[in-house]
């Protein structure tokens, strides 16, 4: 029970990310194999995502802020923000957490309940 699109931008902007830290990782000079996995669980009343990539991962000092409106490490053109997945993800009843070592790894994982009392009407 949610709202296909909305979810569908918070996957894409946390896979934008992904792309962007395995880029930065290689155009750092790098040689490495860069890998993204996407994965999908299904639980007893949740289902579970998995967004894991081998790029720069996110330095330990500001994993905390990661999700603060208007954050960002990037240029603007660059930011793809993770404020707005939060809130999308917390509107389906959900929660994300993020784990990441600097320069070896990034792990966000999406919980969902799958039945759930949503708006799914984007106008409302």
């Amino acid at each position: 029970d949610v709202d296909p699109l909305q979810l569908g931008k918070v996957l894409m902007s946390m896979m934008q990310n992904g792309i962007y830290a395995l880029r930065k990782k290689k155009n750092n000079g790098v040689v490495y194999d860069a890998v993204m996995r996407v994965s999908l669980l299904l639980e007893e009343h949740n289902v579970r995502i998995v967004l894991w990539d081998n790029g720069i991962g996110i330095e330990s000092t500001i994993l905390e802020k990661i999700f603060d409106p208007f954050f960002t490490t990037k240029t603007t053109s660059e930011a793809v923000g993770l404020y707005l997945s939060r809130e999308i993800i917390l509107n389906h009843n959900g929660k994300v957490e993020v784990r990441s070592v600097k320069n070896d790894y990034t792990e966000f994982i999406v919980i969902i309940p799958i039945h759930q009392s949503i708006n799914t009407k984007s106008n409302e």
